[in-house]
């Protein structure tokens, strides 16, 4: 956790709500693989994770939820800090007069790359 705070503290990256999606999706992928391994195998993956009782799909939704809060309390951190644009890595470098700080598409003039004749 001390970790993912001084990278949000040093980067650019920017939390969104919608990227809470993306874990959704892979709880929504793990838990059944985890319970069909258990199953199958006869022995939990993690000691605490059994399938035995209420307490396993218990703890799975509360560590889910906990996910899910620690990202909304990046997206409000990202918020507050003003950061709605990507870090300046990926920007795009042919884009001139491009206004990072809105959102959507970067809006600029595009600037071709000088070349020289050939020939000369």
């Amino acid at each position: 956790l001390m970790l993912m705070l001084l990278e949000l503290a040093e980067t650019g990256v920017s939390f969104r709500p919608f990227d809470a999606i993306f874990t959704l999706i892979f709880c929504a992928i793990y838990t059944p693989m985890n319970w069909f391994a258990t199953v199958h195998t006869g022995h939990p993956v993690y000691a605490v994770v059994t399938w035995q009782d209420w307490k396993t799909p218990a703890l799975l939704a509360f560590g889910y939820s906990l996910i899910i809060a620690v990202h909304f309390v990046f997206v409000a951190l990202t918020n507050r800090r003003g950061q709605t644009r990507a870090p300046a890595s990926l920007e795009d470098p042919l884009v001139e007069g491009a206004s990072p700080g809105r959102k959507g598409s970067q809006q600029g003039n595009i600037v071709a790359p000088a070349v020289e004749p050939a020939g000369r």
